[in-house]
């Protein structure tokens, strides 16, 4: 079985934008504030 999966990190100073996708289908898209405690929670 194979699969092919695009994985998208975008970093800026105030949030990171993380999205995930399998050819052209969305699969994960999440953004979160760019700190610690978002970060490890």
């Amino acid at each position: 079985m194979e699969f092919e999966f695009f994985i998208g990190i975008d970093v800026s100073k105030s949030e990171l934008d993380i999205a995930v996708q399998q050819g052209r289908r969305l699969l994960f898209h999440k953004e979160i504030c760019n700190d610690p405690h978002d970060i490890n929670a």
